[in-house]
This record gives structure tokens, sequence and C-alpha cells, in this order.
């Protein structure tokens, strides 16, 4: 895969947790909305399964992170 620009890494970058799920990934619901932007060279390198994903650990929220 030949590697974008940031520009458009950037602007195709996932900003919530529906489109994560739209793109099958299994996450789990977090009770408020945290800022998140997670670039298609990171999404590339994330297993579905965000519960063992050491990469979705530090990208994708998590409901132990309420205040």
């Amino acid at each position: 895969m030949e590697m974008e620009d940031w520009q458009e890494q950037i602007k195709n970058s996932v900003n919530s947790i529906a489109e994560l799920r739209d793109r099958g990934f299994k996450v789990e619901d977090v009770e408020k909305t945290f800022p998140m932007r997670i670039t298609p060279h990171i999404l590339s390198l994330m297993d579905k399964d965000t519960s063992t994903c050491v990469i979705a650990k530090e990208v994708v929220p998590s409901p132990f992170e309420r205040i």
C-alpha cells in the first residue's frame, strides 16, 4: 500500500466509536463521548477485536476512562 500524505490521513480518519463499528471493529460502548482521531494507517495495524489489540488500547477510548 502506498503511503498517503498526512492531509489525506487526517481527512480519512475515524472520529467515533460508530465509525469503528461500521468498519467491523468490536469496541465497547463508552458513556461519554471522548475525542479521538485514528488515521487509516493506524487502523490498518489494529486487530478487529480491539479487546486484545495493544494498539487499540492506546487509541480507542475505554469505559474505564470515565471521570
